[in-house]
């Protein structure tokens, strides 16, 4: 990753690193020759914001990849201040890393216009046009979770086939909704993921309790450096082609890593361009929508008197879109495990305590994928889109029975109600009482059990 630095915001800030010092106006140029070599660029000079949609076309049309580069500007390199910022700019690349910007799809256009510059330094890559399509992010860890493909019943244009998916370009509109129903966050979009911005919320967390998170449409970045003027506090910045990319899904998360409000600046007449979270704004949680520049003054006299806190409890998300899960058991549990052993994030975890074997839940861990509600064998669990705060950082028990033990040497072999119900199923089968007694032991007694009987066969034989 290469770190471009406006030298009169170096020396006013005093940055010291393994920075790139280039002159205000020669920074443009410089970037775009990295990013033509597909280097990832981070940028840091004065009206980065508001510079960005132009310097987005010129990359495009010069056949560059537009989502390697990332601009922060002089005003928010002060609200950071020199500390911070040295710190933040160090954690800028493992951030990065997570969106994949390198990977981003492109299709090759014949039609778009190219100029003769860039076809005489990169001919092949002047005809590429980069789109905004999802990213698998860990293809390997998507294979392994079998039973999920949210993403692909959810596409509306069928763009998505195979496990992992692979994204057919012809048919993706960049919509972002296979990436709000990925319950372990393994889509991305060029140059967003939810744990992108988690990762630099926890990276300036530690130095202030106020923190804003400023979410803009790539068109209308040029507001950014106004809204920094009306928020106190730290700030986190980032941007997204359209805003539909931001769901409910990621506000939740956001708010419940730490974020004490949520600014989103977007432009309505964009296609896909309304919000899909005026459920969660309804309830007062500290969420705030701008459409122009007009509406500021409005933001900032909320932004003076809202409390900017999450109010504990539960909270109302769209059914359709995985959030967060609760769980219910019903008396049909056997506790069985196999809920335990298909859930991906470790919500759900079986532990014997004392003298009983219980079915423990956590709520903060949970995605609501619904795989354990897919595997139950009893259908006795089922799985909610609910977030409840409440329940963060608690686990609470879901079903529990007593433990049945060998009746030879006395180990545990799990709980009563599965011995019971596996004793009526060999009774309905019509099994003997020697094979309905056996469950009732460990593996190294029924070897013993068996070898005194084959032992007897052999004698009277």
């Amino acid at each position: 990753m290469v770190i471009i630095i406006d030298r009169n915001t170096s020396e006013d800030m005093a940055l010291n690193g393994d920075f790139h010092i280039v002159d205000s106006e020669r920074i443009e140029d410089t970037i775009l020759n990295y990013v033509l070599k597909d280097e990832v660029v981070v940028a840091l000079y004065p009206d980065a914001y508001r510079r960005l949609p132009r310097l987005f076309d010129r990359i495009k049309s010069e056949g560059g990849n537009p989502y390697l580069y990332e601009p922060i500007s002089t005003k928010y390199a002060h609200v950071l201040g020199s500390k911070l910022l040295q710190y933040y700019l160090k954690m800028k690349e493992k951030i990065l890393y997570k969106t994949k910007p390198w990977k981003a799809h492109y299709r090759i256009t014949l039609t778009k216009k190219v100029s003769r510059r860039a076809l005489l330094r990169t001919p092949i890559n002047a005809i590429r046009e980069y789109i905004a399509a999802p990213i698998m992010s860990d293809p390997i860890k998507c294979e392994s979770i079998t039973r999920c493909n949210n993403c692909i019943m959810a596409c509306p244009n069928e763009a998505l086939r195979g496990k992992p998916p692979e994204v057919l370009i012809e048919s993706c509109t960049g919509c972002g909704i296979c990436m709000a129903q990925c319950p372990f966050d393994l889509i991305v979009m060029p140059g967003w993921s939810t744990q992108k911005i988690i990762d630099a919320i926890d990276t300036v967390r530690k130095m202030c309790n106020e923190i804003t998170v400023i979410i803009s449409t790539r068109s209308k970045a040029a507001v950014i450096d106004d809204i920094l003027d009306i928020v106190r506090g730290l700030v986190i910045v980032d941007l997204v082609d359209k805003v539909d990319w931001v769901n409910e899904r990621i506000i939740i998360a956001l708010l419940m890593r730490g974020a004490n409000r949520i600014i989103v600046y977007y432009n309505p007449d964009e296609e896909h361009g309304q919000p899909s979270f005026s459920r969660l704004i309804s309830q007062g949680l500290p969420i705030y929508l701008i459409k122009s520049v007009k509406e500021l003054d409005g933001i900032q006299q909320l932004l003076r008197t809202h409390t900017n806190q999450v109010r504990p409890g539960r909270i109302q998300v769209n059914t359709h879109t995985p959030v967060k899960g609760m769980i219910r058991v019903t008396e049909d549990c056997s506790l069985c495990g196999a809920c335990e052993a298909i859930c991906p994030t470790g919500a759900i975890t079986q532990k014997m305590v004392e003298d009983e074997f219980m079915l423990f839940f956590r709520h903060d861990r949970c995605v609501a994928c619904k795989l354990c509600e897919s595997v139950c064998p009893h259908n006795a669990l089922v799985a909610s889109y609910i977030v409840d705060t409440d329940m963060f950082g608690k686990e609470s028990t879901l079903a529990k029975d007593k433990i049945a033990r060998c009746r030879r040497c006395g180990q545990p072999l799990g709980p009563m109600s599965r011995i019971r119900r596996l004793e009526s199923i060999l009774r309905e089968k019509g099994h003997n009482s020697k094979v309905i007694e056996s469950l009732w032991l460990c593996d190294k007694c029924k070897e013993i059990e068996y070898s005194m009987i084959y032992t007897g066969i052999i004698k009277r034989e």
